[in-house]
């Protein structure tokens, strides 16, 4: 799979169509670093978007978890591959976050995921959006290659 130009593939090489997730992850990713190669930036950074449930697996969305576990190591790949030009890749996990999607789940399944996460609570898009922005930050510039876990501390 390419993440750095000249290496030759596509992402048609390596990626099944029916993983959006991945692919959609795979090209921006692959815009952003040539237009940061090209301009001559070498202190960037990309911030990949996971899935807590990843990790965890839910029955019914093996696709799904597939594509989002497939992020985390793509990133970890990225980050060795683009580490030469100073390009920083790093992913983002996020917990069950209330998002339009999970407000139309049931009461009852909404009550039963805020209980098993020790915050007691659904996490909110910008305490999500507060560590993307963190890890394109000066303040993380020796961080490459990590997932960082945000989801009220679930075990």
């Amino acid at each position: 799979m390419e993440t750095a130009p000249g290496n030759g593939r596509s992402v048609n090489d390596d990626s099944p169509a029916d993983d959006p997730f991945r692919q959609g992850t795979f090209l921006m990713s692959r815009a952003a670093t040539r237009g940061m190669i090209a301009a001559g930036i070498s202190d960037g950074a990309i911030v990949n978007i996971s899935s807590r449930a990843a990790r965890e697996p839910v029955q019914g969305l093996s696709s799904y978890l597939a594509s989002k576990g497939g992020i985390e190591s793509l990133t970890r790949a990225m980050a060795l591959d683009l580490g030469q030009h100073g390009i920083r890749c790093n992913a983002v996990v996020p917990g069950l976050t209330d998002t339009p999607v999970v407000e139309n789940l049931p009461e009852h399944i909404r009550r039963s995921c805020c209980a098993s996460i020790p915050l007691g609570r659904l996490a909110r898009p910008d305490e999500i959006a507060q560590v993307v922005a963190f890890l394109c930050c000066p303040e993380s510039s020796y961080v490459s290659g990590a997932s960082w876990v945000v989801d009220g501390g679930k075990p």
